[in-house]
């Protein structure tokens, strides 16, 4: 509507000026010469300035446009979690009898279960160059940041566990062991 009410107005005083001057009578061809070079002054700043209404309208219908699409998304889809609803998230491991049960596809947990341990947590999620999610960086063992380690585990060998309504942990098979023998990753990894 502002866009309409804008292009609207625009034109009005675009045309207004020239109305008026091929109405006057009289006037010599100096003066005319003046006014059509005045009208074509005002008429190029008029547009300018449309321009730029247009411009603004435009600004804040693709930023209205995106926050609404966001807004459908989330509600469309009350699936979708957010990162920061797993990063700080706690690393556990399986108890040791269900170490070799079989990793499922459809298999998962709604809640920590009693038996694991917790081994660490998730600093980062790694998404792959199509924005899929890859893994999560992983810092395990060591005390208060002294001594511990930082390892992508890859999502494959991980299932998600909510822990309430908001946060969530991982689970994995991997032992502590298994973990500590993996790559320590570095700044550099990344970049």
């Amino acid at each position: 509507m502002t866009r309409l009410t804008t292009t609207a107005l625009a034109l009005i005083l675009a045309t207004g000026p020239a109305l008026a001057a091929s109405h006057t009578e009289g006037d010599s061809d100096g003066n005319m010469e003046n006014q059509d070079s005045m009208q074509s002054e005002d008429m190029q700043d008029e547009q300018a300035m449309s321009d730029e209404d247009m411009s603004e309208d435009a600004d804040v219908d693709v930023d209205v446009t995106i926050a609404e699409a966001s807004e459908a998304m989330v509600n469309a889809n009350p699936q979708l979690i957010r990162t920061r609803d797993i990063t700080g998230g706690d690393i556990y491991t399986l108890a040791e009898e269900d170490m070799g049960m079989n990793w499922e596809d459809g298999l998962t947990y709604n809640a920590v279960e009693d038996g694991w341990t917790d081994i660490g947590e998730i600093e980062d999620v790694v998404l792959d160059q199509n924005g899929k999610i890859a893994g999560v960086v992983a810092e395990i063992g060591g005390i208060w940041d002294l001594g511990d380690k930082h390892v992508m585990l890859p999502i494959d060998g991980l299932k998600l566990v909510p822990v309430d309504d908001t946060e969530y942990s991982v689970v994995t098979r991997a032992s502590l062991d298994d973990l500590q023998a993996l790559e320590d990753l570095d700044e550099g990894f990344w970049n």
